[in-house]
């Protein structure tokens, strides 16, 4: 399939969940990580704000919180994307495409995992975002565990990837760990 239609489907089935599904579900995947050996032994978790019904992380966000634990949060400049520690949800504002962003100017450490959003996936850790690369681009040079959430039905048989797709180690869904 052309993964500009896939893109497409993806984003509709995720605009179509009804509230209730999509808070059951979203629970669901914040609870599977948060329960997670890799999580509760992870001290600086990379993690990411949601738009246009992705997976909802504000739960993980919170939990590592307070828990103490270092949570870093994604800002675009340019054509770059780095990760910026946060100790509160105030020091976010609309960044790029009206992605809250940290406000902060502290770099983060090195990632123990990184929570990676993607409109699909295979369960080999096949995954695919909107196009912009800007994922690939950072995790290509980052040895972490990296952890991919979206809704089952987010996951597909195949992909066709590119050269420069990153694999994830691991997917989370409301069904499938």
């Amino acid at each position: 399939m052309d993964l500009n239609i896939l893109r497409k489907e993806i984003k509709q089935k995720r605009l179509s969940l009804d509230y209730q599904k999509f808070e059951l579900y979203n629970l669901e995947i914040n609870n599977t990580i948060i329960n997670s050996k890799i999580y509760n032994s992870s001290k600086v978790v990379y993690c990411y704000c949601s738009v246009n019904n992705e997976v909802d992380m504000t739960l993980l966000m919170s939990d590592c919180l307070n828990k103490g634990k270092i949570l870093a949060l994604p800002k675009v400049i340019g054509n770059d994307m780095t990760f910026y520690t946060i100790t509160d949800f105030n020091q976010l504002k609309k960044g790029y495409m009206k992605i809250p962003e940290p406000v902060t100017d502290n770099i983060a450490p090195k990632p123990d995992i990184v929570i990676v959003p993607g409109l699909a996936f295979t369960k080999e850790g096949k995954r695919i975002g909107y196009g912009a690369g800007f994922y690939d681009r950072y995790l290509k040079n980052i040895d972490t565990y990296k952890i991919g959430v979206g809704f089952n039905f987010q996951i597909v048989d195949e992909l066709k990837q590119h050269e420069n797709d990153i694999n994830l180690d691991t997917i989370i869904t409301n069904q499938i760990v």
